[in-house]
């Protein structure tokens, strides 16, 4: 039972800094916006990490790749550009 306990913890830690990772407060005065090179699976796994820890205070806008079938989509909410 605490070990269930313990891993529902964690899920709900989080679902919550998920949720809260793009919020309204989530851009401060020292926050920093960035474009994330590359929108493959690296790409996508920073913006991830990006989500999952908030107080890093970098705030991506997009991404930017060369590959011409990426172009003009959208990832998680993120543009990509050339």
């Amino acid at each position: 039972t605490t070990l269930s306990l313990r891993v529902a913890i964690r899920v709900v830690q989080r679902i919550i800094l998920e949720a809260n990772a793009f919020g309204p407060n989530r851009q401060s005065e020292d926050s920093k916006k960035m474009l994330i090179l590359g929108a493959g699976d690296s790409g996508r796994l920073l913006l991830r990490i990006l989500k999952t820890f908030p107080k890093q205070n970098l705030v991506p806008i997009g991404f930017l790749d060369d590959k011409v079938a990426y172009q003009s989509e959208k990832i998680d909410g993120l543009r990509v550009v050339g």
